[in-house]
């Protein structure tokens, strides 16, 4: 039997808290407010820096990542809106693998 779909992905504050360490640990900012501008957070390439790793983490963990794209390193918004709308895409993700291993896991 294979693990449930809620097993299978982070809650929302265990993501959050992966998140901010990966800003912490990568830029000099500390985020104990979520209102920061994600622009803020630092230049582009670390900015994309933050997410890969983030990233390589929840493969790591997961099994399964997000692809991140130029226009969430780019976006101008709060840094807690960067979580939030990543959180939706890994859980969306997340969500296509679980119902892809039923059914592949149907037909093997």
């Amino acid at each position: 039997m294979t693990n449930s779909f809620s097993k299978k992905r982070p809650s929302f504050e265990q993501f959050r808290d992966w998140f901010i360490g990966a800003v912490t640990g990568l830029s000099d900012k500390d985020l104990k407010d979520g209102a920061l501008p994600w622009l803020e957070v630092g230049d582009e390439k670390k900015r994309l820096e933050i997410l890969i790793v983030l990233g390589q983490r929840l493969e790591k963990e997961f099994g399964v990542s997000f692809v991140v794209d130029n226009r969430m390193v780019n976006l101008n918004c709060p840094v807690e809106s960067i979580v939030i709308q990543l959180f939706h895409v890994f859980s969306t993700v997340s969500l296509v693998d679980h119902i892809n291993s039923k059914v592949y896991g149907r037909r093997g």
